[in-house]
Order: C-alpha cells, then sequence, then structure tokens
C-alpha cells in the first residue's frame, strides 16, 4: 500500500472536524453574544407574575455584548385588570374651599394612596390630594378644592410646584389614575364664593375695580396709604401694579419671567415657575409664581412667601397683580377684579 495513502484519508476527516467546530462556533456565538443566521435579533416571550401576564420584549445588543431580556417595555395582557370607576360623588357643587367624597370601585393607587385630579374646559388639570388617613378601608377618595392647585403631583419626587391652575367658578371634571388608569369622569361645579358685606376698590383714573373684605386694607405700602388714582396699590392679600411700557402683554410678561429666572447669587435658593397662558377677565393674561424675591422694570422687592404674579392688558394699559399663591382671600378678591373703561 502506498504510505501517503493514510494523509490523503486523515485531510477530508480533518476538514469535517473543523467545519463542524466552525459551525457550533457560529451558532454559539450567534445565540450568546449577538445576531447570526441562526437567531433574530429581539422577540417576545410572555411571562406571569402574581397571576397577571404580561407581554416582555427580548433584548440582544449588538455583536460582541451579551444579551439580556429586560421587562422595560412590558405591557399587561390581563383582560380581568381592574377598572377604576367613580360611582357618586359628593357634594357635586360648591364654592372653593369645598371637600368632595368620591366613591367607587379600584380606586386606591400606589401603596393604598386616594388621590384624584381635576379638570377645566380648558383641558388644564391639577392634582387633588388626597385628604384623611391612607389606605382607608371603605376606599372613599376626600379631597379639597383649594383655590390654587399643583398641575403634577409632586407626592414622590417632591419638590415646589411650578405650575399653579387657578379655580374660578364653572364646571370642572373630576377622575381618578390609579396605577396609569384612569377613571370615568364625574361633573363638579364650583359656584362664586359670596362677597356680601365687602367693600369695593375702584381706581378711577386707571380704570378697574375689585371687592374686598372690610378686613383687607387696600391702596397702603410702607409708605403709607394712596388715593384712588394711584398707580400702584399694595395690601397683603393682593397688590395692583400699573406697567409703564408699551410692549405687548405677552412680550412684556416674557421678558419680566426671563429675568427673574436668571440666578441670582443673593436668592440661591429662589424659585421661579413656568410662565402659563392664561385666561383673566375675558382677556388673554399671562402668570407665573415666585418666591423669595421679584424683579421687574420698576425695580424689585423681596417675598415672604410663594406669589403669583399675573400679567394683563385692558388694551390700552399693562398691569401687573401679584397676591400670595395658596391665599384662598386672595383668589376670591381677584375673582371679582374687573376693569371699568
Amino acid at each position: 500500500m502506498n504510505p501517503s495513502t493514510p494523509n490523503k484519508l486523515l485531510i477530508p476527516a480533518v476538514i469535517v472536524i473543523v467545519a463542524l467546530i466552525i459551525t457550533v462556533a457560529v451558532y454559539y456565538i450567534g445565540t450568546h453574544y449577538g445576531t447570526s443566521p441562526f437567531q433574530k435579533s429581539g422577540g417576545t416571550y410572555t411571562e406571569t407574575v402574581d397571576g397577571k401576564t404580561y407581554q416582555m420584549q427580548d433584548y440582544v445588543p449588538t455583536y460582541g455584548q451579551k444579551g439580556i431580556r429586560t421587562n422595560s417595555t412590558a405591557t399587561s395582557t390581563d383582560s380581568n385588570e381592574p377598572t377604576p370607576v367613580i360611582t357618586s360623588i359628593s357634594p357635586s357643587s360648591g364654592p372653593v374651599g369645598t371637600v368632595i367624597e368620591l366613591k367607587g370601585n379600584n380606586l386606591a393607587g400606589f401603596e393604598g394612596e386616594l388621590d384624584a385630579w381635576i379638570v377645566n374646559s380648558n383641558g388644564e388639570k391639577a392634582f387633588l390630594p388626597g385628604i384623611g388617613s391612607v389606605p382607608r378601608a371603605d376606599g372613599t377618595i376626600r379631597v379639597k378644592i383649594d383655590s390654587k392647585l399643583c398641575k403634577e403631583d409632586l407626592s414622590y419626587k417632591g419638590g415646589t410646584c411650578s405650575s399653579y391652575l387657578t379655580i374660578t367658578p364653572g364646571t370642572y371634571g373630576i377622575y381618578t389614575y390609579p396605577w396609569g388608569t384612569q377613571s370615568n369622569s364625574v361633573k363638579f361645579t364650583i359656584t362664586a364664593t359670596s362677597t356680601v358685606g365687602w367693600k369695593t376698590y375702584t381706581n378711577t383714573v386707571y380704570g378697574y375695580s375689585f371687592e374686598h373684605p372690610s378686613g383687607v386694607a387696600i391702596g397702603c405700602n410702607g409708605d403709607g396709604c394712596y388715593e384712588t388714582k394711584s398707580d400702584w396699590i399694595y395690601s397683603s392679600a393682593i397688590s395692583v401694579r400699573v406697567a409703564n411700557n408699551s410692549s405687548d402683554i405677552q412680550s412684556y410678561a416674557q421678558g419680566i419671567w426671563d429675568m427673574n429666572k436668571r440666578s441670582d447669587s443673593n436668592f440661591p435658593n429662589k424659585l421661579v415657575g413656568d410662565i402659563s397662558k392664561i385666561q383673566f377677565n375675558g382677556k388673554t393674561a399671562y402668570e407665573f409664581t415666585a418666591t423669595d424675591a421679584y424683579d421687574d422694570l420698576n425695580g424689585g422687592f423681596l417675598l415672604e412667601e410663594n406669589n403669583t404674579f399675573l400679567f394683563v392688558s385692558n388694551g390700552k394699559q399693562n398691569f401687573v397683580i401679584w397676591y400670595p399663591t395658596t391665599n384662598q382671600v386672595s383668589t376670591q378678591i381677584l375673582s371679582t377684579f374687573k376693569f371699568t373703561n
């Protein structure tokens, strides 16, 4: 026998073995370290947790990184997921400051909290934090309709509210949003607060008036009291300043907001909320909140608490109205404000 015959037989065997090793290696890499001809990237699978079935998304990174599964895109496929339903609201109307009760099914959210949301006719919404002990065995939600409500839920992240919804007379929707599922909406009507016995302040030069409780001094500041012709009145409840500026009200308000947003080493903890477009007295207006201090083209002053600054024009003159943000009397006074010419 030719001595070279064993070598000739060995070569094909070696080729087969090497090819097999390469095939296995490619398959292993493809299934453990990324894409390959044997596996499509990604995919879905189901997983059951606490009796609920979820559709999960496979995540396979690029070649060279080990594939992992993540539930970041998990969505419930359980058709029996409970839906929150409000069955009653009591009372169904009342002035600012009214406490309402909502009853229904599946209203409790994370850690059993019982909160709600309120929305006006323009689609602007605000958070209604539950009051009383949590959780409550009867599942009743109790919330208070304050004159100013934060537009976001700060229950867990904390911090200062950057934008408020002013509650004025009218019809609102009330709903809950536990576990990311919105309930049905029920109606609540905000009624006007009685101003019986209040006095009326009138500025005959700049053409505006508003009502105020008899115990609230109007038209006085640290320099004394002014006549009704003054372009600046002040009180602890509400203040009005005529802005000697010819800019349109949007540009003026935006400029003052920008001025107050700038960092000031004298007030490192000063907070300025977002500027919002609102309707006030039938006119387009703008407002924002600020703490510690306020600045505009006429100068600045210190703030003892969070204040709201409202910018509005009567077509002839720009006005700045400011008041303590969460002061119920202040917002009641503001609701009686009107231009007289």
